[in-house]
């Protein structure tokens, strides 16, 4: 594997342990002092972390191209994905395509069935079959830069909010590590047979599974279906927040 992309990998799993901490510390913290209105500012950051920083920003727009945003939109997403401390969207999209091209086999990069349930859920991933003919975006200037300089985004946005509040800072960590859980679930779980999963397309290897499509914004059978659709919604019932923020800034 590319080790430039081994070298990156490396440097995201540090930033996403250092927020993970932080984030774990600010959540026991906020319950045990009964903070509420700090660990509702966490859920509004975990929802927009979740939902647009990665949903819409890392996995619909950038990996799939699922829909295309104004110049305005299309900078504020390239900054703002970032901070969920993902990757940047160049790798991303070349971790993520790697996934589709070959989900739930041995070059599946985060597959629960070759590399385990907890490997999956804490991004322990088998980067060694990431394959890097997916790393296109690089000529988009912007993408380039935020590629260049992922590293630092994120650490500069917790440093501004720490000047404003430690306590701010703090939710703002809270809700990195609810994202990450959440993703860590998506990956996972809808990648193997459970009591509350089910699939709309039989002949596609994921599963809709009911907690992470109701609660996470992911129906991922119907996404490995239709890979590039930003809404993932099939049936009535399947609610799809991520794409009624997408409707209301895509071109």
């Amino acid at each position: 594997m590319n080790s430039i992309f081994r070298s990156e990998a490396e440097k995201v799993k540090v930033l996403i342990k250092l927020q993970v901490g932080l984030g774990l510390a600010g959540l026991v913290y906020f319950i045990a002092t009964l903070q509420v209105q700090y660990l509702i500012l966490s859920l509004v950051w975990f929802i927009f972390l979740l939902h647009w920083c990665h949903h819409a920003g890392l996995h619909r727009y950038f990996a799939h191209n699922s829909f295309t945003l104004n110049k305005f939109w299309h900078i504020f997403t390239v900054v703002t994905s970032c901070l969920v401390c993902f990757g940047s969207p160049v790798s991303y999209s070349i971790a993520h395509r790697t996934h589709h091209m070959h989900s739930d086999t041995k070059d599946d990069p985060h597959s629960p069935k070759f590399i385990g349930l907890l490997k999956t859920v804490f991004f322990s991933w088998n980067i060694d079959n990431v394959s890097i003919v997916h790393a296109n975006g690089l000529k988009d200037k912007y993408i380039r830069l935020a590629h260049e300089y992922y590293m630092l985004i994120a650490p500069i946005f917790f440093l501004i909010l720490l000047a404003i509040s430690f306590k701010l800072a703090l939710t703002y960590s809270v809700g990195v590590l609810l994202a990450f859980l959440a993703v860590g679930y998506v990956n996972t779980f809808n990648h193997i047979k459970t009591k509350i999963s089910y699939k709309n397309y039989p002949d596609t290897v994921a599963y809709n599974d009911l907690f992470a499509g109701l609660l996470g914004g992911e129906w991922h059978n119907n996404h490995h279906r239709y890979p590039c659709k930003y809404n993932q919604k099939i049936k009535w019932w399947e609610f799809d927040l991520t794409s009624l923020f997408i409707s209301l800034v895509k071109k």
